[in-house]
This record gives structure tokens, C-alpha cells and sequence, in this order.
């Protein structure tokens, strides 16, 4: 069983209203300040959108900042999730946000990053008793492999003090969709 090594990148400066020009500048920064080369495409990526101390999102099992885990061309997913991240401000509190990316390679699967996506919904709702708040399916392994993490990034972070872990009430349009991740009112 191959082992895939995940590093993963944080890029620091992401905010709803980042033009994909800025995401992609961004991306290369948080490359170039792991100790990476900076890329041409992120293509093949696996990100994770949290939210920023003090606030976590309640789940069944135990509170997390996680709210998405995706896959894909991280640029352009970004800038379609803008609108989504956007109505989340828009419920009450300006909530700022934290952008995590991998590049999972593994040589002859050019679709690594996807069994990876799926592994990390898959420790996810083990974890937390759900998929994260905008994850309405989870995703297959088509491979089995072992991961090698050099961080979590879906959990709180050691030394984070979180003060407030809130979830959907009935009245907020979220609530359909936590509603589809497993949560049980």
C-alpha cells in the first residue's frame, strides 16, 4: 500500500471579496513559504475552508472550524465558493476565513487528490459525527493508500482557543444543507 506524502500550505491572506489574480498569489506565497517551488496550476488540489478563532461549527461528536473539504482546481473553486462564504457573513457576523491546500501526488494516479478528498470527509464524519457544514455528499475511495500528514487541518488547531461553537437553526438557509451532511436535530 503506497504511502502518500501531504504538506500542506495556509494561505494567509484569503478573504471572500480576492479576485482569483490575489487567490492565485496567495497560493504561490503559502508554496514558496512551506519551502515549495511555485507552481504553474493547482489543478490537482484538496483544500480545506475554516473558520477563523473564535468561532467553530458544532458538530455531533465535538466542534471544528472546518466547514468545507474540496478537491479540484483550487483557484477557480475558490472564486465560485466566494458566494456561499459571502451569504455566511451575511448571517450575522462578519466571520473571516482560513484557506488550507495539498497537492497529493502519487505516481501512475492522476486522481490521488481525490481518493485523498474522500479519505479526509471519511476521517471527518468518523471524527466529528458529520460531514462538514457545505459538504452535501461524501466523496468514495477508489485506492487505498496510507497518508502521510504533516498537519491536521480539519480539527481545531493545538493552542487555538475557540470561544463559540455554533451550528444552523431552522430560519438560516445553511440549515438544509448541514441537515443533508448526517446532522441529527
Amino acid at each position: 500500500m503506497p504511502t502518500v506524502p501531504i504538506d500542506w500550505f495556509w494561505m494567509d491572506d484569503f478573504t471572500v471579496d480576492d479576485t482569483a489574480a490575489q487567490l492565485r498569489e496567495q497560493a504561490q506565497n503559502a508554496i514558496r513559504k512551506g519551502g515549495g517551488k511555485p507552481r504553474k496550476t493547482f489543478l490537482q488540489a484538496v483544500y480545506v475552508i475554516r473558520t477563523e478563532k473564535p468561532f467553530a461549527i458544532k458538530y455531533p461528536l465535538r466542534f471544528s472550524p472546518t466547514i468545507y473539504i474540496g478537491e479540484g482546481n483550487l483557484i477557480s473553486r475558490l472564486v465560485r465558493h466566494r458566494k456561499w462564504l459571502k451569504k455566511v457573513q451575511e448571517q450575522g457576523h462578519q466571520f473571516q476565513f482560513e484557506v488550507a491546500f495539498c497537492l497529493p501526488r502519487l505516481p501512475g494516479n492522476g486522481v490521488a487528490y481525490r481518493d485523498y478528498e474522500a479519505f479526509l470527509l471519511s476521517q471527518f464524519k468518523k471524527k466529528y459525527g458529520a460531514l462538514p457544514l457545505r459538504n452535501k455528499q461524501n466523496e468514495s475511495v477508489v485506492y487505498k493508500h496510507q497518508y502521510r500528514h504533516t498537519e491536521t487541518v480539519t480539527g481545531p488547531t493545538k493552542g487555538v482557543r475557540y470561544r463559540w461553537a455554533i451550528q444552523p437553526l431552522p430560519a438560516n438557509p445553511f440549515r438544509q444543507v448541514f441537515e443533508q451532511t448526517g446532522v441529527k436535530f
